[in-house]
Parts: C-alpha cells; structure tokens; sequence
C-alpha cells in the first residue's frame, strides 16, 4: 500500500520538480525553507491545545514534502551531486531533531519515548549511512525510514494521539536499526 502511495508521491513530484527547474529554482533553496519549516513546526508544539498540535503536524508534512523535493530538483537541473547529498543528509537530521526536541521540551510527549524516537532516528540514518559508504545499498532494509518517521509523527499528531506515536516510532525506530545492522553485518562478513 505505502509503495502505491509512494510511486503516486514520486510522479507529483516529479512533475513539479521539473517545473521548479524550468524556473531556475534550486535544490538548496527547498533544503533550507524544508529547515526553517521544522523549527517552526518545533516552536508551534509550543502553542498549547490541540490547534498548536494541528497546526504543527502540518508544519511537519511541509517540511518532509521539502526534503522530497530537494532531491528530485537537484536531479532535475542537472546538480545532484555529493555536496548536495551530503547537506541534504545533514539538514534532514537537524529537522529530524528540530522536531523530536521539539515535542519533548513542550511537554507533549514523555521525556523517555522522546529520547529513544531522536537516538533510534538518527540511528537509523547513521547505519545507512555508515553501511553505504562501505559499498552496500541499504535503501529499503527495515520497517521505516525517514518518510514513514515523518508521517508518524505527523498523523499522530493530527489525530491527537502523539505519544502513542512516539511511542511507536521509538519502537519501529530502534527494530529498524537492529534490521539494517544485521543486513549489514551478514553481507560485510
């Protein structure tokens, strides 16, 4: 199911991406206003009742659909390239904690769940990251990456149910290490 959704996600935005290329729109410019979203999306966790929480779970959605684009203009004008990857990779752990730490200095969420989602998150993308730069493709390996983190945390939250899904990504987050270890582990031994 969430693989139709993606490659429906992926055509849209494709399409605007070329479009964004066409008028000279740059893949860093969506990095960065994907950052500023996330730190807003964090200081309106702030904003108590749940129209803070609504309005900051769609701050969130913004945010990842940002970070989607990025890359898919960076290919599009041509500009993809290693640099780019690399802040890329950077700014998305930066509003992956912007938001984490976000939820947890508001109060929202307990302090524990918080604590394990933001480690098992960055994680996840450490042992990627770590995996591919040994040779190996680990794209896919584990239940949930980035883009499903970001929707946890974005539906639970619209659905005014953020701990429980905080709770879960702390779950899903750390089973998905264990998977991407073990992949990494029996293919580098």
């Amino acid at each position: 199911m969430l693989n139709k959704i993606r490659a429906i996600a992926e055509r849209f935005i494709s399409i605007l991406a070329e479009l964004l290329a066409r008028i000279g729109f740059k893949a860093e410019y969506l990095s960065l206003m994907g950052l500023i979203v996330a730190i807003l999306a964090a200081l309106t966790y702030t904003v108590q009742g749940e129209l803070g929480l609504y309005i900051a779970s769609i701050l969130v959605i913004l945010s990842g659909f940002f970070d989607m684009l990025d890359g898919a203009v960076a290919r599009a004008t041509g500009t993809a390239n290693r640099l780019g990857s690399f802040l890329d990779s950077t700014i998305d752990r930066f509003s992956d904690s912007t938001i984490i730490g976000g939820l947890i200095l508001s109060g929202r969420i307990p302090i524990e769940p918080g604590f394990i989602a933001l480690v098992g998150s960055l994680l996840t993308s450490y042992v990627r990251a770590k995996a591919e730069s040994l040779g190996l493709e680990i794209s896919g390996v584990g239940l949930i990456e980035r883009g499903e983190r970001i929707l946890i945390i974005a539906l639970s939250g619209l659905l005014n149910i953020i701990a429980i899904g905080i709770w879960a990504l702390a779950f899903l987050s750390l089973v998905t290490v264990v998977q991407r270890v073990l992949y990494t582990y029996r293919r580098l031994r």
